[in-house]
């Protein structure tokens, strides 16, 4: 089936490629929302927090692609 998606937002390149390699790791796939100034999109109190989402599902809710 689908993978769960995991949010990440990262302002670092680098730091954001060692998330995303840990979260795909740990069989999942990443959701790179953004930068760090759109991580408010999946904190505390969001529909998608805290929730096992399907990525696809995942991208939609957050407006990513």
């Amino acid at each position: 089936g689908e993978l769960i998606g995991i949010e990440l937002a990262a302002d670092d390149p680098q730091a954001l490629a060692v998330a995303k390699q840990l979260v795909t790791d740990a069989g999942y796939e990443p959701v790179v929302v953004g930068g760090l100034a759109t991580a408010k999109k999946f904190d505390t109190g969001t529909p998608v927090y805290p929730k096992a989402i399907p990525a696809s599902q995942l991208k939609e809710m957050l407006g990513v692609k």
